[in-house]
């Protein structure tokens, strides 16, 4: 009786080791992909294989004739519950894909190449590029934005943007990419450069500088569109408009804070002067929009400039609010004040003019009109005992 037995016994392990060969090779076709030929007879779709038949079901002529063609499919199978986030198609027809917990894959003549294994639980949610000159980037929602470098073959990290959560990457035609963000609004980066650029948009209504970007598109106009989040679209006309914001709601641009602007002079050597209320003097060049801050803190400058005017010798004057007028000394911050007072009082200058005669008009707040030589330092006599708010010098 124990022959029979052996016998059974020996069978029963065999057949469990056919079975476990049989699912493995299954498993494997399974995750790493099905290729399914697609037989396409007159334009039509005749049939769907998973090899490929020597001649047409429809027509009965071999595959070969010019009525038929074949288009092979491959499907590329994951675990559990992922969601292929982005696919992009490379110039030279790699397919690449960012897939949910498995990092980024890429297809490239019938082979599959996997990448940023490692970070692949804490990515995030990614979106995939080509710029015009066919670099591939890749945004993520925790690790910022990475680009693909060739001769590593491997993905490199774009510096300054680890702490970005990027939602959208759009290439555009200058051959930059732009990454949308969420709730650090807009961004320009070029291959090569060390960090991304924040793009100067600006909206009275939108703070776009934090404004949260689920998707961009560059029209054939070349105008930019921004989908933001709850805040409805926002477009960025191609063509200037000859205007641009300095201030706090600019993402490039935000060097004078949110003060109010008082006053606004365009100084002979290209520095656009800013006087504001309450947070003193800017500088600003024109060109690189470089910033150098006169405060109230420092050298006796009025918290609030009301004027600003340049005489011929280039010397800078100020009129203030409570602090009366007087020049200031570019190099060490210091304002040296005009002596008058009106009973006992700071003088409120409202607005200041130089003359082809060395002359320095001040027209203040209940103290009319004054006229201060800039040769003879004299102090000149009042036209008005009532206020005077604007001051305008004939061409004679």
């Amino acid at each position: 009786m124990s022959i029979p037995i052996l016998i059974f016994a020996t069978s029963k392990t065999r057949m469990k080791k056919f079975i476990l060969i049989i699912l493995t090779l299954l498993y494997a076709v399974v995750s790493s992909g099905i290729t399914v030929n697609v037989h396409y007879c007159m334009g039509r779709m005749a049939d769907v294989e998973w090899g490929s038949a020597s001649a047409c079901t429809m027509c009965g002529q071999k595959k070969t004739s010019d009525c038929c063609k074949d288009e092979a499919h491959y499907t590329l199978m994951f675990e559990g519950d992922n969601n292929v986030e982005d696919m992009v198609e490379a110039s030279d027809g790699s397919v690449w894909l960012a897939v949910t917990n498995y990092g980024i894959y890429c297809r490239k003549d019938g082979k599959v190449s996997r990448y940023l294994c490692e970070k692949a639980s804490v990515l995030g949610r990614c979106c995939l590029a080509f710029d015009s000159e066919g670099h591939l980037f890749m945004g993520s929602a925790s690790e910022g934005l990475f680009v693909f470098d060739n001769s590593s073959d491997a993905f490199s990290p774009v510096a300054g943007t680890g702490h970005l959560n990027v939602s959208v990457l759009c290439p555009l035609s200058d051959g930059r990419v732009m990454l949308g963000t969420d709730g650090e609004g807009a961004m320009v980066y070029r291959f090569g450069e060390r960090s991304p650029q924040p793009c100067d948009y600006f909206h009275a209504q939108v703070d776009l500088e934090h404004a949260k970007i689920s998707s961009i598109l560059e029209d054939r106009d070349g105008n930019i569109w921004l989908g933001l989040f709850q805040k409805g679209v926002f477009m960025q006309p191609h063509q200037d408009s000859g205007f641009s914001y300095v201030g706090y709601k600019s993402g490039r641009y935000d060097i004078i804070g949110s003060a109010c602007v008082m006053s606004v002079y365009a100084g002979k050597d290209c520095t656009l002067w800013v006087g504001t209320d309450n947070d003193g003097l800017y500088a600003l060049d024109m060109k690189s929009y470089a910033v150098s801050h006169y405060s109230s803190d420092t050298g006796g400058l009025p918290a609030t400039i009301t004027s600003i005017v340049e005489d011929k010798d280039g010397k800078l004057w100020l009129g203030s609010y409570l602090g009366g007028a007087g020049w200031l000394d570019r190099q060490t911050g210091q304002f040296n004040r005009l002596p008058f007072t009106c009973r006992g009082m700071a003088v409120h200058v409202f607005r200041l003019l130089a003359d082809a005669e060395d002359n320095l008009w001040i027209a203040t707040l209940g103290d009319g009109l004054k006229k201060y030589n800039l040769k003879t330092h004299e102090l000149g006599f009042r036209c008005f005992q009532a206020g005077v708010l604007f001051l305008q010098l004939g061409q004679d």
